[in-house]
């Protein structure tokens, strides 16, 4: 079948916008999603986009009514060949309105020009073949010996830092009356979205000023429309059902579950452009942090140095195979496109796997036990959470990119 591209659409801008935003994801091979409005027909097709074609574009397969093809999967393939992205993808649309594209395969016709093959560190959501949850540290993955010690000694350092005496431990002590009030709304705030977001908002976007005050995410001249920051949050969560259902964690998660994890990011910070907002990235990771504290890792700039000193010290100037270093590069998890995030969850979860190849799981859980409870101890405070990712995050956050604070550089 063949399909002019559509005239106009309201839906043109967030596909744009969308598809500048996921270039990279596209060039590994990786699906973009794009949320919009419910409505509309519903359905998967591959397309077929060619520079030379200016009007139009190819659909592989046939239907008995073409009227009835969806309305906004043409408009997508007209902003593919608006961004000058050409090849062949499978693009789906469904009820609820989420939008999603990934290139099928690689074609001579394509204006990515990927580099010559190379997977990332955790691979890519077009394997179909099981993926091992150690899969990260398989010599044939680039994660030799020496790069499972290097994670060890990173989680050692969040396990000493989070004990009597260390940098986490004397943070929640000093912080520890506010942190525990905060995290005590986190939690009843979430579950009272759950149960009715429309009631939940005003108590929400209250919480919203002290967490973007408290740790410094919202500024005098931070554009930033509070009933919209609500509502994308809302909607991208309640795509994946996870207010009524639990969240993937973070720790143990496959590549399939740590790239929706990203892609939720990079929804919500879509949705936010197309609603005239800023990419307000560190407050939305923050607050998806707090309200799923197992799942979502915080992005700051000082995390940011500290992975990309932890992974120069690992791999210096060496090439490992399979091993996608550029996503561990501070300005690319710091993106406010939300492309980069996966980065930052990737290193959180090479630290898990070196953590369990350690036998270090019990200690780290018990890091963050001890300083929940510590938390806890507050006043009215009983379901204060402090998670596993805490500790890592903490660590992070004060080592500010210095080898010696993270355990892997000399004294």
């Amino acid at each position: 079948m063949y399909f002019n591209f559509p005239g106009r659409s309201e839906f043109l801008d967030p596909m744009l916008i969308g598809i500048e935003a996921g270039k990279d994801e596209l060039r590994h091979g990786r699906s973009i999603s794009i949320r919009l409005k419910q409505g509309g027909y519903q359905g998967t097709w591959a397309v077929i986009l060619l520079p030379e074609d200016k009007k139009g574009f190819e659909v592989d397969g046939a239907m008995a009514d073409p009227s009835r093809f969806p309305q906004r999967i043409r408009v997508a393939a007209w902003a593919l060949h608006q961004k000058a992205v050409y090849g062949r993808f499978v693009i789906a649309h469904d009820h609820s309105g989420l939008l999603t594209i990934r290139e099928e395969a690689r074609s001579r016709e394509s204006s990515l020009n990927p580099p010559q093959a190379r997977t990332s560190v955790l691979g890519s959501e077009t394997v179909t073949k099981p993926v091992r949850r150690d899969s990260l540290l398989d010599p044939s993955n680039g994660m030799d010996l020496s790069g499972t010690i290097h994670f060890e000694r990173i989680i050692s350092a969040a396990i000493r830092a989070a004990r009597p005496g260390g940098l986490t431990r004397s943070y929640f002590e000093k912080e520890g009356v506010w942190e525990a009030a905060t995290r005590q709304r986190f939690a009843e705030i979430t579950a009272a979205v759950a149960r009715d977001k429309a009631q939940a908002q005003y108590e929400a976007i209250e919480l919203l000023k002290v967490l973007g005050n408290r740790y410094k995410a919202i500024w005098p001249d931070t554009k930033i429309t509070y009933p919209v920051f609500y509502s994308v949050v809302c909607q991208t969560i309640d795509h994946w059902g996870w207010w009524a259902r639990p969240s993937p964690m973070l720790y143990g998660s496959s590549d399939g579950e740590a790239s929706v994890i990203a892609g939720v990011i990079r929804d919500a910070l879509t949705l936010f452009v197309s609603r005239g907002d800023s990419r307000n990235y560190s407050l939305l990771t923050k607050w998806l942090h707090f309200s799923f504290p197992d799942t979502f890792a915080i992005y700051d700039g000082n995390a940011a140095r500290s992975i990309q000193e932890a992974m120069s010290v690992l791999l210096g100037g060496e090439e490992k195979s399979g091993l996608d270093r550029e996503q561990f590069l501070a300005d690319r998890i710091g993106n406010t496109n939300g492309v980069g995030y996966i980065g930052l969850l990737n290193f959180y979860r090479l630290c898990w796997n070196a953590a369990r190849s350690a036998g270090l799981e019990g200690d780290l859980k018990a890091a963050a036990r001890e300083n929940e409870e510590l938390l806890r101890s507050e006043p009215r405070c009983g379901d204060a959470r402090v998670s596993t990712v805490d500790v890592l995050d903490k660590l992070l956050w004060k080592a500010n990119g210095q080898a010696t604070l993270l355990g892997i550089g000399k004294p």
